[in-house]
């Protein structure tokens, strides 16, 4: 008999819980300011980089180092530009954006010798 009433105790127990649970709805309001920087950090994103193109990574990590890549690039190799770009949590130094695999992979040979740590990123 005790079992019969836990049982039907547990049932009713179980039944009026969930009958009484709470629903939750989100509500997420952007300022119309917000929206427009995400669109345009978008349009630069794709500027940056397109698809397609092939480029060469010499570094990621904190900005003090990426600073010093840049400038030692740059030093080294007067007729291109090395760029910095922020991907949280890092800074990545990047140069060129190569149409063909074999200009940028010249490229990379080239960079490599001052560079080691120096690859290529594939579209």
């Amino acid at each position: 008999m005790k079992k019969v009433f836990f049982l039907i105790a547990l049932i009713n127990l179980l039944f009026f819980t969930s009958a009484w649970s709470q629903q939750a709805t989100l509500d997420i309001r952007m300022d119309s300011k917000l929206q427009k920087i995400i669109d345009f950090k978008k349009k630069v994103n794709q500027n940056a980089f397109t698809s397609g193109q092939f480029t060469i990574q010499l570094f990621y990590g904190n900005i003090h180092k990426a600073n010093k890549v840049v400038s030692k690039f740059n030093a080294s190799f007067p007729n291109q530009r090395a760029e910095l770009f922020f991907e949280t949590p890092n800074y990545k130094v990047r140069v060129g954006k190569y149409t063909s695999r074999l200009e940028a992979t010249k490229n990379l040979q080239v960079i490599k010798r001052k560079f080691p740590a120096a690859f290529l990123l594939i579209p």
